[in-house]
């Protein structure tokens, strides 16, 4: 039985008396990616300026491209969580990792594009963040008990949007460094 199912039959509380509904870091975790998945895309709105992309449209594109993806894969997990489906914790994991990437892509671009920028104060905050998460995720007891190993499915779809959120923001990336 999918844990979707399981916990619609059986409500928030096991007959051991174990809580769970989404509470505590987890809570955190999916409100904090709630207001990363709407501020980035109204600050790179609201601070647009060609000028920064040199303006080079590919840089554009890949900056757009990889706000979007963060986002929507930020509301993808908290959807998933919300619904408890089998594939949550990979769609949280998939989101970490998208965003450490993009986060250290958009860092190498500027520090690239910029000779006066030190990035390495800078890749710590973005790398410390994902590795907590990630620890959080892989051993918290609350993880384990809302979504247990057993339960957890991974579609090819998932696959899919985790590749095309990766690459196709590099790749637009590469091909604008490439044309400067």
């Amino acid at each position: 039985m999918a844990s979707n199912d399981y916990w619609k039959e059986h409500g928030d509380n096991d007959e051991q008396g174990i809580n769970h509904k989404i509470h505590g870091w987890l809570t955190f975790f999916l409100v904090m990616t709630f207001l990363r998945s709407v501020l980035t895309p109204i600050s790179l709105i609201l601070t647009f300026n060609m000028g920064d992309y040199l303006n080079n449209g590919l840089l554009c594109a890949a900056d757009i491209v990889a706000t979007i993806s963060v986002s929507g894969m930020g509301f993808y997990a908290i959807a998933a969580f919300y619904r408890r489906q089998p594939n949550a914790v990979f769609i949280a994991r998939l989101y970490i990792v998208i965003f450490l990437l993009m986060s250290l892509l958009g860092l190498l671009a500027a520090a690239y594009l910029t000779e006066a920028f030190n990035p390495i104060a800078k890749i710590a905050t973005p790398v410390l963040w994902s590795v907590i998460w990630l620890c959080f995720f892989r051993y918290s007891d609350q993880v384990q008990c809302l979504f247990p190993l057993d339960t957890r499915r991974v579609g090819k779809y998932d696959y899919l949007f985790g590749a095309a959120c990766i690459f196709v923001p590099i790749a637009l990336l590469l091909f604008g460094i490439n044309t400067i």
